[in-house]
Formats: C-alpha cells, sequence, structure tokens
C-alpha cells in the first residue's frame, strides 16, 4: 500500500501491508528501513495487530530482543513507542531510513473498547 495525503491506512483488516513509497523494499531491506502498518481490532476481534499490543497495560507486547519475522527476513525487536495518531507524521524517529531497520505500525486499543487514538510503533533491526 502507500501513504496518501499523510495517511496511510491498511485497505484491509486481516493482513499487514508494506508501505511501498517509504523507506526500502523487502528485497532491499539491508539498505534503508522497512514499513509494516496493521490494525488491530476493538470488541474481541482480532486483526494481525492485536499481537502486538498488550491492550490492559496500553504497551507493545513485543519486549526488546524478542523475534520478529517479515517476509522472510529475521528482526530483533529494539523498542516500542504509544504515539497519539495526529502526531505521528511530526515523529522524525519514527520515519528515519536506516540500514536494515524495521518498523510497525498498529492502533492501541483501549480496555474500555472505545475508539483508538494513539498508536504503537515498533522498531526492529535485521539480523544478519
Amino acid at each position: 500500500m502507500n501513504e496518501v495525503n499523510g495517511i496511510i491506512d491498511p485497505p484491509g483488516f486481516s493482513s499487514a501491508y508494506l508501505v511501498r513509497n517509504y523507506g526500502a523494499p523487502l528485497a532491499r531491506a539491508t539498505t534503508g528501513t522497512v514499513f509494516v502498518v496493521m490494525h488491530s481490532c476493538r470488541g474481541g476481534a482480532v486483526c494481525p495487530g492485536n499481537y502486538l499490543i498488550n491492550v490492559a497495560a496500553g504497551t507493545s507486547s513485543l519486549k526488546p530482543g524478542a523475534d520478529v519475522y517479515v517476509g522472510g527476513l529475521h528482526y530483533h525487536v529494539t523498542g516500542s513507542q504509544k504515539v497519539y495518531k495526529p502526531d505521528v507524521h511530526t515523529q522524525t524517529d519514527i520515519w528515519t531510513n536506516a540500514p536494515g531497520r524495521l518498523v510497525l505500525f498498529t492502533c492501541l486499543q483501549v480496555p474500555a473498547q472505545t475508539e483508538s487514538t494513539d498508536n504503537m510503533i515498533i522498531t526492529a533491526q535485521l539480523v544478519t
């Protein structure tokens, strides 16, 4: 998928999507950042992003050092941060293009099952 007019909104709820017009494609992951986005769901539904978040704690469920595999590539998680959705585009550290870097985006659901206002951003580094 592509970012369009400053918006990255995955087109479906059952898959994770590479953002083609930012960073590097999987084939060149060693040369830049790969950006992957997905939805998480509320109300008992399960989307790919639900596996990345701990709703009760308001944190990532992936701790530093955890293994992540994207397109056959192996990454280790380096960190995570909660970012208010309207502020994501202004966070330059998220958009840094660095060799072997992975950035995962999903909505951070809330225990009250109301609309999500934050994104969970998880970073990882390619294992070579």
